[in-house]
């Protein structure tokens, strides 16, 4: 199984130098698995740089403006590509647990 991290999916989903790359681990025949904090992320990011391209948000406070005024409708198709992209190749999504400290019972 190979873990597939936030620089892979988001090479994939935008051009890049790294596309091919990222493009060829996720085709490849083996088992992909990421984390729920790689999607958190890949969101994110991705949302950041729609509006830079779209807003003209240069930011994070104007990102946040954004978001706060327009919520994330506009942004709703581009979302469901990245979560497209997880159910059609498969990717299995772990989920981030907090290791238990040694010696508590909890």
């Amino acid at each position: 199984m190979i873990f597939v991290d936030t620089n892979v999916l988001y090479n994939v989903l935008v051009e890049t130098e790294f596309s091919r790359a990222a493009k060829s681990i996720i085709l490849s025949p083996s088992e992909l698995a990421t984390s729920t904090t790689v999607l958190n992320e890949l969101v994110f990011i991705s949302i950041r740089k729609l509006c830079k391209e779209r807003y003209e948000a240069r930011s994070y406070s104007q990102l946040r403006k954004i978001i706060a005024s327009r919520g994330y409708d506009p942004f709703r198709k581009d979302i469901d590509l990245i979560f497209q992209l997880i159910v059609e190749r498969c990717i299995q999504v772990l989920p981030v647990t907090s290791p238990r400290p040694e010696g508590r019972g909890f």
